[in-house]
């Protein structure tokens, strides 16, 4: 199972988002929205950010399944940090129900 945490979040100009999120080792599609003219993805290494001019929570998060690679996608807000087991859990929680659409975490 492919595991990916999908960021919105806003006016971005690099990928320090990242760091900040506790996200160096797992798979992460940023999206920024921001004032640029034309879509575009820059990728580095297990994380891309897709630079987009298209506004508002809801057709931030689509954008991001749209452009998602995994099977298995946590949407995330930009100001989160995470567990250093965090793909660890979502995945043991996918494999202990297998049949499950939506599964809701509480990490603290």
């Amino acid at each position: 199972m492919k595991f990916e945490v999908l960021i919105s979040c806003m006016h971005q100009t690099d990928m320090q988002i990242i760091k900040r999120s506790n996200l160096e080792n797992i798979q992460t599609l940023i999206i920024n929205q921001c004032n640029t003219e034309n879509e575009q993805i820059i990728s580095s290494g297990k994380h891309r950010m897709l630079n987009t001019n298209t506004k508002g929570l809801s057709k931030s998060r689509n954008l991001a399944i749209d452009n998602s690679e995994a099977d298995i996608c946590l949407l995330s807000d930009d100001d989160e940090i995470f567990v250093d087991d965090l793909e660890k859990i979502i995945t043991d929680g996918y494999t202990k129900f297998p049949d499950a659409d939506i599964i809701i975490f509480k990490l603290s």
